[in-house]
């Protein structure tokens, strides 16, 4: 479909594919999904605005899209994630993984885990704990993410399943 070499970053190409579009760069050992505000449908075109740190897609008769690049989502995760880190243990850990959440109480919490593909394994809902056990031995060995969403922000953890 198309193609795309992003300037200035670490050899980021995307492609658009007739499922969505997909960014590598020479930090990642695969091609990964990259559809953060952008639809995973047939994209006919990419371009990027530099100025914006935005990635254009044109889709077959699904209108245009944008979204941040790669590097400039990256580069805000990890000032987020910084400020934003969950306490999560044991890690690694078999049965389950406490989160602290002592910051946090009072407050409706989604939580979702994800696996190293990318895919949602779990998630759960709480309201006003300040203590969470979750449950994790139904859940295969390997690395996992953590995504907790309050009212009011968004909190990262990780964790490995042994």
């Amino acid at each position: 479909n198309c193609i795309v070499y992003e300037k200035n970053s670490a050899n980021g190409i995307y492609i658009g594919t007739d499922v969505g579009v997909y960014y590598r760069d020479d930090n990642l050992k695969r091609w990964v999904p990259f559809m953060k505000n952008l639809p995973n449908v047939i994209v006919k075109e990419l371009e990027i605005y530099y100025p914006g740190n935005k990635i254009r897609a044109a889709t077959y008769g699904r209108s245009l899209w944008e979204s941040v690049t790669y590097a400039y989502a990256n580069s805000i995760d990890k000032k987020d994630k910084a400020q934003n880190q969950l306490k999560v243990y044991p890690n690694p850990a078999s049965d389950k993984i406490h989160i602290d959440m002592s910051d946090l109480v009072y407050q409706n919490v989604n939580i979702k885990i994800i696996n190293s593909m990318g895919a949602m394994v779990k998630t759960v809902n709480m309201q006003n704990t300040s203590d969470l056990n979750i449950p994790i031995s139904d859940l295969s060995n390997g690395i996992y993410f953590i995504e907790l969403q309050t009212d009011n922000n968004l909190y990262f953890g990780k964790f490995i399943k042994n």
